[in-house]
């Protein structure tokens, strides 16, 4: 399968949090040196943050989900169709297969 690879500082799966879905992508943190990361328990989100500022999840979820579509799910995907196009026309038993 295709993977995306991200340079420099950046966060993950805060759709998935939001959103309460599970991840559809696996998420792997690689590099030469140690990697620092920070996690807020979503059972604090919701309880503390949310509670507090009662607009701000839906604010947040409309955010985090349009950031995944962007950088996330279409490029993936993209990388996903065209590499299943790339091994068919590799295959002998495909019907896109060039000679």
């Amino acid at each position: 399968m295709p993977a995306k690879r991200y340079k420099g500082f950046g966060y993950i799966g805060d759709y998935y949090v939001f959103a309460s879905k599970k991840s559809q992508f696996t998420y792997m943190a690689l590099g030469p040196s140690d990697v620092d990361a920070y996690a807020l328990p979503k059972q604090f989100m919701f309880k503390h943050i949310f509670k507090k500022f009662p607009g701000l999840h839906s604010e947040m979820l409309a955010e985090s989900f349009s950031r995944y579509v962007k950088e996330f799910r279409r490029p993936i995907t993209k990388m996903r169709n065209d590499n299943i196009i790339h091994l068919n026309k590799k295959s002998h038993y495909s019907k896109v297969a060039t000679d």
